[in-house]
């Protein structure tokens, strides 16, 4: 049953963080062809485009939580079947993404440990100090606190200044999810691929 649920969360994970960039690369189109802010153009696409919209926002909080669930089943596998040690404790894989400061190292280290340990089951040796991996983790984690730091300047706009979803921040925004979502899909695939290598060879 665990394995169903693994291969579900995968499935939705992905296809959320593909909906997220979808949803992101069409507000940029938008911008740049209407020339205007997205909030300015928005009442004019009518009930299709606002559906379309609620989608892209929640793919950003339920890609999340799919993808540390999904993690968490992963590392428990590792646990379970290979002895493997020096994990972060197990509830750092789920919770760890959705506490504040914490965000920007736990997952991280826990993605991280989760790859170094497939790898070592994989390859029988560690893990290089430069690897395409890293360069995946980087990209999610400037991803993420940029457009962290991109929301607060918006609300700050709004609640100081009485407006907000300036383009240029908002285009920025846009530009850091479409990493954030792109970085995080891709981190799913190695490790995904890393753990069916590993599945073909015990079969």
């Amino acid at each position: 049953m665990i394995k169903i649920y693994r291969n579900i969360l995968f499935i939705l994970s992905s296809l959320l963080l593909i909906s997220g960039i979808v949803g992101r690369i069409q507000r940029l189109y938008i911008q740049f062809y209407y020339k205007v802010s997205y909030k300015e153009m928005s009442p004019q696409l009518g009930q299709e485009q606002l559906f379309f919209e609620i989608i892209t926002v929640l793919c950003l909080f339920f890609s999340t939580l799919a993808f540390s669930i999904w993690v968490h089943i992963l590392h428990k596998w590792l646990r379970e079947n290979f002895a493997v040690s020096n994990f972060l404790p197990d509830w750092w894989g789920i919770f760890g993404f959705f506490i504040p400061i914490a965000n920007y190292y736990y997952p991280f280290a826990y993605i991280y440990e989760t790859y170094e340990q497939l790898y070592q089951i994989n390859y029988k040796k560690k893990l290089k100090q430069w690897s395409i991996f890293k360069l995946y983790i980087a990209i999610l984690w400037i991803a993420l606190f940029v457009s962290g730091l991109l929301t607060i300047i918006d609300y700050y706009l709004l609640d100081k200044l009485g407006f907000s979803e300036v383009k240029e921040v908002d285009i920025a925004t846009s530009i850091f999810l479409i990493f954030q979502y792109s970085s995080l899909l891709l981190i799913m695939l190695t490790l995904e691929w890393h753990r069916l290598k590993i599945f073909k060879e015990r079969s």
